[in-house]
């Protein structure tokens, strides 16, 4: 009897072993759930910027995407995204005041040459190629600071050091392992602008990427600002949950939404749309295959 009710008990954890596995396999994502038939679909696709604004906290220097290498590429990028169908492109320029709805229209008559910009180079060429009507703007352009665009003057320069003082010794900023390697994607000429895109929406880019905002929460000792560490970080927040009103103001029932973006924005939009009840997130890394 006893032999009898080991042999039971390991046969009901092997059983119970297959039964999770099945499971994991067959678990939906978290974009199945809560997802009614005419919800909107919106894929979050991240970019790095291809046009070298210069404007994040890390900055990479991309190569030229104009030469017929670069060309070729992106319209496999763009063959990969046509099967989603969209019926609307949203990209990262001002909901209120942005000039390219006004480009895409001259681009769309031919008086408009496209220029490096992902916005362009993606966004523009995907929402023609689908034959859609308009682009949709959806930012609220601000700084972590805090401050809009128009708040943003010119930094007035350090004075030179004096000849007699000594040099201050250069401390080393610790990057991510994950911005070092997007860096060499981008830098060193032999990932493709698909493979460059699959790297910034990998689920680690994601994550890792995430992380270094919430390094940023942490309270400066130093300082006698309570929080004044976190109040960048709610700023970021605070930008991408406005990207995200946006989104709704722009959408219809049955909406298929591209939103093309920086990639420091995809985990904080990714979860907003996980968590909404009235929108589905389609994974761009299927399509990016």
């Amino acid at each position: 009897m006893r032999l009898e009710s080991m042999g039971r008990c390991a046969l009901g954890g092997v059983l119970l072993a297959i039964f999770a596995a099945t499971a994991r396999a067959q678990a939906p994502s978290p974009s199945d759930f809560s997802c009614p038939p005419d919800a909107p679909r919106l894929m979050v696709l991240g970019s790095y910027h291809m046009d070298n604004p210069g404007q994040d906290a890390r900055n990479i220097e991309a190569d030229d995407v104009l030469t017929p290498k670069r060309q070729k590429e992106i319209a496999e990028v763009l063959d990969r995204l046509a099967p989603f169908a969209p019926t609307k492109v949203a990209i990262e320029g001002a909901f209120v005041g942005s000039t390219w709805p006004a480009r895409y229209l001259s681009y769309r008559k031919g008086e408009y040459k496209l220029g490096r910009n992902e916005i362009e180079q993606i966004g523009l060429r995907l929402a023609e190629r689908m034959n859609l009507a308009r682009v949709h703007p959806v930012d609220f352009a601000m700084w972590m600071d805090g401050r809009v665009p128009a708040e943003i003057g010119e930094a007035r320069p350090r004075p030179s050091p004096s000849p007699s003082a000594p040099a201050e010794p250069e401390t080393p900023r610790s990057v991510p392992e994950v911005f070092r390697e997007m860096e060499a994607l981008v830098t060193g000429g032999k990932a493709t602008v698909l493979e460059i895109l699959r790297y910034a929406n990998s689920e680690r880019f994601m994550r890792e990427d995430h992380a270094t905002y919430i390094r940023g929460l942490r309270p400066d000792p130093y300082s006698n600002e309570l929080y004044g560490a976190t109040n960048p970080v709610t700023n970021w927040y605070k930008r991408n949950l406005r990207i995200f009103t946006n989104l709704y103001r722009i959408s219809e029932p049955g909406d298929r939404i591209l939103l093309l973006i920086g990639s420091g924005h995809l985990s904080i939009l990714r979860r907003l749309a996980i968590d909404a009840p009235d929108v589905c997130l389609v994974d761009a890394e299927t399509y990016l295959k």
